[in-house]
């Protein structure tokens, strides 16, 4: 289980960071760079928010039995 919870947040991560890793290599080899928008960005940044709070939860409630 905390394999797919570790394999869960670096797709996340990931899928964050790539606008603006694309971004740096437009930049880097374009003469004319443009950053174009992702839509999925919201939608996994929801996921990793909720994830962290379970987390967060379910260790506060594992702690304190």
């Amino acid at each position: 289980m905390q394999s797919y919870n570790y394999t869960v947040i670096e797709a996340v991560l990931i899928n964050l960071m790539m606008p603006f890793i694309n971004y740096a290599f437009v930049f880097a080899f374009s003469s004319a760079p443009r950053m174009e928008g992702n839509k999925d960005i919201p939608l996994l940044a929801f996921l990793l928010t909720m994830q962290i709070l379970t987390f967060r939860s379910l260790k506060k409630a594992y702690n304190e039995e």
